[in-house]
């Protein structure tokens, strides 16, 4: 027999930690097969015919179901059925009347509150859930072998779940089927689980690495240094980076303990050591028009490159490790600092570079706002620059990032809006052609994977690196679809913002 439930064939470690409840799982689906009738038990392809028909054939079933407890004035076994009704029929008309639905002005649906209903005599309830099992075992039985068939496709075997939750929702194996965790009487997403634990944990990692490396050695600056930056205020270095702060600069200091701080912080998010910078400086100007002469000054770059790094906040050396950075405010210069550091390992790392926008941003805003509780820094690529779209998107980004939002929030609000860009509108862009909204999802999607999915981030990052087509990359690296991980990254939103 095949796994039961492809998620833990396919996610590895959860595999183990969900083993017991698995095995229970098996039994109940066992048992509900040899329960089903012939036609249920179909091979093949001929498993998606017979769900899709006892699929159409479940309300009518449930309507006369409900028929049948009316008759009897078993009110709540009438209210239950045309609840999977309405899970099955979002529209039913019916069921709507029957659960005191009010359509709102503004298209929406509200429930009106009524008392609970009266207890049933004891016999007829039993007698009701019997028939309820039975009005319902077509499409149990057919949507468990849709579900648990690998070689049917994801997007199949995810609406099979998503019945079997309509029709079953309080099933604790149906629950567990779709990786779900019953925390205080409520089942939960395991990813919100252990959001919960392991963003405590990360967080309270880099503040105890802030205080670590709060005092780098002070020293002074190189003839080399001196001749690049002119006139040095101070320069601070630690095992991580090396930074000089030209005239008219005081946060070379917060620059070395951010860029060192974020070290340990990559340790506990992908559970492996960063890629080492070897000899890793930055040069910090207190304008613009400082770090433009220090370009002027630099002998690396061709003119070129002198006039294209000067549309920027920060630009590297060619073929050195050493960046400059000018952005107008000093605490933004600290955040370029951190981020240009982190990119250069994160590409070493995963082989995300500019092209995969996604991966690129989101994790540079996660680890901006763990380290630095800061999202003011956003990057661009040279190639497409000069496209269409690319300076008014690079525009509108700049006007996004300048505001104090707190971005987990606004991408709550922005998860229940029609205007949420989805998953699969950030994975195909790179970073030009992200818009703010698409700059907010990869940040959540990358916080996602961090926090909620350590099992696949390291896989899921490299993958998307190495260019795997999107559709693959959800299937192959997470387990769902493209709009199976967009649906339960939003239900991830709402319940991590739940107390």
């Amino acid at each position: 027999m095949r796994a039961a439930y492809f998620r833990w064939e396919r996610l590895g470690p959860w595999a183990l930690v969900r083993a017991a409840r698995a095995v229970a799982v098996v039994a109940a689906i066992a048992l509900s097969l040899a329960a089903a009738p012939p036609s249920a038990r179909a091979d093949g392809g001929d498993r998606l015919d017979v769900w899709r028909r006892a699929r159409v054939e479940a309300p009518a079933r449930l309507r006369a179901h409900a028929a049948w407890c009316a008759e009897r004035k078993l009110v709540a076994e009438r209210l239950a059925a045309f609840e999977r009704v309405l899970a099955l029929v979002p529209d039913d008309a019916d069921a709507r009347r029957a659960l005191r639905y009010v359509k709102m002005k503004d298209g929406s649906w509200k429930r009106s509150k009524t008392d609970a209903p009266p207890p049933s005599p004891a016999e007829l309830a039993t007698d009701a859930a019997r028939r309820l099992d039975e009005a319902l075992l077509p499409l149990r039985s057919s949507a468990i072998q849709v579900f648990e068939d690998a070689e049917l496709p994801m997007a199949e075997r995810e609406r099979a779940l998503d019945d079997r939750l309509a029709v079953d929702p309080d099933d604790p194996d149906v629950r567990t089927a779709d990786a779900e965790t019953n925390v205080g009487g409520k089942w939960v997403l395991d990813e919100t689980v252990r959001t919960r634990e392991r963003g405590a944990e990360l967080k309270a990692t880099a503040a105890a690495a802030l205080k670590e490396f709060a005092k780098p050695d002070a020293s002074s600056a190189t003839a080399d240094e001196l001749a690049l930056a002119g006139p040095v205020a101070e320069v601070f270095s630690n095992a991580a980076a090396r930074v000089v702060g030209a005239a008219g600069t005081k946060e070379a200091r917060a620059a070395a303990v951010a860029v060192a701080a974020s070290q340990p912080v990559w340790s506990g998010a992908f559970a492996t050591d960063p890629p080492r910078v070897p000899e890793l400086r930055f040069y910090l100007f207190p304008a613009p028009a400082a770090g433009h002469a220090a370009v002027d000054r630099d002998d690396t770059m061709t003119a070129e490159t002198r006039t294209w790094v000067k549309t920027l906040d920060s630009a590297w050396r060619p073929k050195r490790n050493d960046c400059l950075i000018w952005a107008a405010e000093a605490p933004n210069r600290v955040e370029f600092a951190l981020r240009q550091a982190l990119q250069v390992q994160v590409t070493a790392a995963f082989e995300v570079t500019e092209k995969r926008g996604w991966a690129y941003e989101g994790i540079g805003h996660w680890f901006s706002e763990v380290v630095l509780s800061a999202h003011h820094c956003t990057f661009v690529r040279r190639p497409d620059y000069a496209d269409a779209g690319g300076p008014d998107a690079r525009a509108q980004r700049l006007e996004f990032l300048r505001g104090s939002r707190d971005w987990l929030l606004a991408a709550r609000e922005l998860a229940g809006k029609p205007e949420w860009p989805g998953i699969r509108a950030v994975l195909g862009k790179d970073v030009n052609g992200l818009a703010p909204d698409e700059l907010l999802v990869s940040y959540v999607l990358a916080r996602y994977l961090i926090e909620g999915r350590a099992d696949v981030a390291v896989r899921a990052f490299t993958e998307a690196g190495r260019g795997m087509a999107p559709d693959a990359w959800a299937e192959g690296c997470l387990g769902f679809t493209i709009e199976g991980l967009d649906r339960r990254i939003r239900r991830w939103l709402r319940e991590t913002g739940e107390k």
